[in-house]
């Protein structure tokens, strides 16, 4: 199948925020004096602000709690980002020149709000790269529902059959499948499950290793 444009998840796969994210909840441990409980954490990644909402509920206890230990993270967040910056992740430029140079369409389908992506590159080496963008704000339903990537497709003109999904998270991961896209798991903070081996078009180590299958796509066609 012809790869015909690249949707691109946002924490994990362009910049890198996951690491924080989850050691975040270890230091949540000792300043709030609960234990976490780690089966339910991985299932925050991809999801949007409501459905984060119900899971850290879960997590928490309350929705007092949930509350307070969201707004925590979020400033801890925001002023260690500020202090340090964000990073991108390893081979994101050298793939953004590529698609740039060979006119591939891209897209930005993110279940953070648009405010913290634009907030998020504010804070990173380049400016936001990326004229298409779907937020978590802008769809009903989170990953792993299809929704954000067959808008995200229909966003830049492309048939989500030729769309390539990048994405670290399960979450991603099954919505890319579910969305009937050619679905790449990069794996940064989760392993990549015999599941997801078995299903995802491929398991990447990085983004270095997606030049070489767009070009191979392309030249098959």
């Amino acid at each position: 199948m012809k790869i015909e444009g690249v949707i691109f998840d946002m924490d994990g796969v362009v910049l890198n925020t996951e690491h924080w994210f989850l050691d975040s909840w270890h230091k949540v441990e000792e300043q709030f004096g609960f234990a976490v409980n780690w089966d339910l954490v991985p299932l925050l990644l991809g999801a949007n602000d409501a459905d984060a909402s119900r899971v850290f509920t879960e997590i928490c206890g309350s929705r007092e709690m949930a509350d307070r230990v969201n707004q925590w993270q979020l400033d801890t967040f925001y002023k260690e980002s500020e202090q340090y910056g964000i990073q991108l992740m390893p081979g994101f430029l050298e793939l953004l020149a590529y698609l740039q140079k060979e006119k591939i369409p891209m897209v930005l389908a993110s279940s953070t709000t648009m405010t913290g992506i634009l907030e998020s590159f504010k804070k990173c080496p380049i400016e936001n790269p990326f004229t298409h963008i779907i937020s978590g704000d802008m769809v009903t339903h989170s990953k792993p529902n299809p929704e954000i990537f067959l808008r995200a497709a229909d966003m830049i003109g492309v048939p989500i059959s030729n769309c390539l999904i990048l994405e670290d998270s399960y979450n991603g991961v099954y919505g890319g499948l579910s969305a009937g896209a050619i679905t790449i798991m990069i794996p940064d903070t989760l392993p990549a499950t015999d599941d997801i081996k078995a299903k995802a078009y491929r398991v990447c180590a990085s983004l270095n290793d997606i030049i070489p299958i767009i070009k191979k796509s392309r030249e098959q066609s």
